[in-house]
């Protein structure tokens, strides 16, 4: 226990140091296309993933029925993903998140779904919200940016594709001190 308050955690899919490094490229492209104040908060490379659940505070007792739940599980096999299209959540002019998504959805679905039965079997499971798999690449806006004239160098600037082959969930847990801030406490390979 940190200062007497429970760690937090999630659960996402683990991405590989090269996608990272490709995260970070698109990245600072943005960075140079709408400047880098325009957002408070931007993804440091190692933290790059997608979250699959997030769990908030929980007790170390939890955690360890999680990290059962994780070690019973039968072989989940991995698949191939493309990461492509900017997208963005909140206001039209100044959204509050940018991140990208995940072409083929419904892959990363399945994982989500077992997931949500892993956190079914804990005495106190996580709020179940609405999903959407994507890779945050900014977050907290700062100010208005988003124009039709700069949507449309966004378009010409992020229309590639990443294909990651995936290789592992990970439980995470949270240190918004450091950098990375995201620690993986329990890493369970895809097959």
């Amino acid at each position: 226990m940190e200062n007497g308050h429970l760690p937090h955690y999630f659960i996402a899919v683990e991405l590989s140091e090269g996608l990272k490094k490709w995260l970070a490229l698109q990245q600072s492209k943005l960075q140079l296309t709408i400047g880098h104040n325009t957002y408070k908060s931007w993804t440091a490379e190692a933290d790059f993933h997608i979250t699959l659940a997030f769990l908030g505070a929980l007790p170390a007792q939890q955690i360890e029925q999680l990290m059962t739940c994780m070690r019973k599980q039968e072989s989940l096999l991995s698949d191939t993903v493309c990461i492509a299209d900017l997208h963005f959540f909140g206001n039209a002019t100044g959204p509050r998140v940018v991140w990208f998504g995940i072409a083929e959805e419904q892959k990363i679905m399945t994982f989500y779904s077992i997931v949500q039965k892993w956190l079914s079997n804990l005495k106190s499971p996580p709020i179940n919200q609405s999903f959407q798999p994507h890779i945050t690449i900014a977050k907290k806006c700062q100010k208005k940016w988003l124009t039709p004239l700069v949507l449309r160098k966004l378009d010409d600037h992020f229309s590639d594709c990443y294909s990651e082959h995936l290789k592992a969930i990970c439980l995470y847990s949270i240190d918004m001190m450091s950098v990375p801030k995201y620690k993986c406490v329990y890493r369970l390979p895809l097959k």
